[in-house]
This record gives structure tokens, sequence and C-alpha cells, in this order.
């Protein structure tokens, strides 16, 4: 019962929690300040990074297709008014890979030996974001190790 309700979960999640593609000016800085300092010297970008916005205690399942054999590794940021993301790396059969639940705004997940073709998801969780309105802008990555 329990994984078929993770396959509905990661199904529905597939579907309705499409993030929008970066097109507009880089409001998550943090993101790149990571990419440049943590991920550029062994992993390489696959893809365009995603963004969108949540209020604390929202998530969001965003999936993401693994072009080519290898270890990947997943990162997200979050804006100015953001103080605590979370990120949590699902196979397709919804076994939980890796978690980052580090009291942080730029969570890192690792997918080691991941299978071309394959589709992981990304759990994005919002714990900590000041702006009640229209929540917290963040930025998501899939890199591959070069």
């Amino acid at each position: 019962m329990k994984q078929t309700w993770m396959h509905a979960a990661l199904a529905l999640g597939a579907v309705l929690c499409m993030p929008q593609a970066l097109a507009a000016a880089d409001a998550v800085p943090m993101y790149d300040d990571v990419v440049e300092e943590v991920v550029a010297d062994d992993y390489r970008a696959v893809g365009t990074p995603m963004m969108g916005r949540l209020l604390t205690e929202e998530q969001r399942l965003i999936p993401l297709k693994v072009p080519a054999k290898g270890n990947y590794l997943v990162l997200a940021a979050c804006d100015d008014d953001c103080y605590d993301i979370d990120l949590s790396l699902f196979g397709a059969d919804g076994t939980l890979l890796y978690r980052d639940d580090y009291d942080d705004d730029y969570p890192v997940v690792y997918g080691d030996e991941l299978k071309a073709g394959q589709t992981i998801y990304a759990m994005i969780s919002m714990y900590d974001c000041m702006n009640e309105d229209d929540g917290c802008q963040y930025r998501l990555g899939l890199f591959a190790e070069k």
C-alpha cells in the first residue's frame, strides 16, 4: 500500500508540479555561488535549471531525466527571504536515494550510478520562508560528474 501511494504521488507530482524553466534574471544568487564554489570543479550542468516559488511548509516534486549513465548531483537554492529549504532525491520506484535536510538554504543531494534514460524525482520542501504572501523563489539544477 505504501509503495502504491508513493507511485501515485510521484506520478501526480510529475504532471501537476512542473516548475517553469529559468527565463528571467536570476533572483537566487546563492545558486550561482554554490555552483562556483562547490559544484563546478567536479560536475557540469545538465539542461536548464528550473525555478519556482513555495510558501513555508509547501513541497514540490520535480521529475529529472538522466541523460547518460553516471553519477549526478542535484542542487537547490532559494532567495534572500528563505532560510531553510530541504531536498530529497527519489528513484522511479519511490525509493529514497538521498536527503539533505540540514538547516540551510542550499541543499545538495547525490544520485550515484544512475542509468541513462532513468527518471529520478527531486522533492523540494520549503521550511522557512519570510515572504508569507508570494513565497520564496527557488532554483534547482541537475549536474553530471565530469
